[in-house]
């Protein structure tokens, strides 16, 4: 099998052996393998050379292709006609596999309690590339994964799980520490494992940070959420 790692670094592998591969046909490949399909030849060449005129980059681009057509090391690592290119389609690639589980977890087509937090965040798509098209992917990547580690914190939670539910909320936290609905779930996780405690001083925790850094009061959602615990305890107590 021939596999595409694009998650915390670029690596082509057929079987166990590395595939060392140019950098321009390094980039071609990355591209082609964020896409599922057949990709238009103009829009690959406009995204690998925007500052390049149209001509210089399509000829750039079927030079490209004809050289990979050529090389002995992966026979049809890139399939092309006239008009369209896309990745081999034996090729598997990494993140395809992770945004399909991400998916596949949104969806609720996969029981989503029983996916481990590791494979929804594994790896960061391309470090240290800064092509346009790779930031915008992954930010899209970035967001589906946060979506689906509140979806995973949830199910973790219906399933009396608060525990890892919270390790889930920390896992978006880390990537985006001011996502209302990662502190919901972290809040209500600790709220669902009885430490009302730890809710009430991460609300407040959680406050001053809105307050100082963009001037916000917490949303009315998190507080109402603590209150109602609070209320609830009052009352059994009574």
């Amino acid at each position: 099998g021939v596999n595409l790692d694009l998650l915390g670094g670029f690596e082509l592998r057929q079987g166990a052996e590395t595939v060392e591969l140019p950098l321009a046909w390094r980039r071609l490949v990355a591209f082609l393998g964020l896409r599922r399909h057949f990709v238009a030849r103009e829009s690959a060449a406009r995204a690998l050379w925007p500052q390049t005129e149209d001509a210089k980059a399509h000829a750039r681009l079927r030079s490209l292709i004809w050289r990979i057509g050529r090389s002995h090391d992966i026979r049809g690592l890139v399939e092309a006609t006239r008009t369209h290119v896309r990745l081999g389609a034996h090729v598997s690639v990494d993140v395809r596999d992770q945004v399909r589980l991400v998916k596949g977890v949104l969806s609720g087509a996969i029981q989503t309690s029983e996916v481990p937090q590791e494979r929804l965040i594994a790896g960061e798509l391309l470090p240290d590339w800064y092509d346009d098209w790779v930031m915008v992917e992954r930010e899209l990547l970035g967001r589906l994964r946060l979506r689906a580690l509140d979806a995973l914190a949830e199910a973790l939670v219906e399933a009396g799980r608060p525990g890892e539910a919270a390790e889930a909320s920390f896992a978006g936290l880390r990537s985006d520490p001011l996502r209302t609905r990662s502190h919901y779930m972290l809040i209500t996780s600790y709220l669902a494992a009885g430490n009302q405690v730890h809710a009430i001083r991460h609300l407040r925790s959680y406050s001053d940070v809105l307050k100082h850094t963009l001037g916000l009061d917490p949303p009315a959602e998190l507080e109402a959420l603590v209150a109602e615990s609070v209320s609830s305890i009052g009352s059994h107590a009574g």
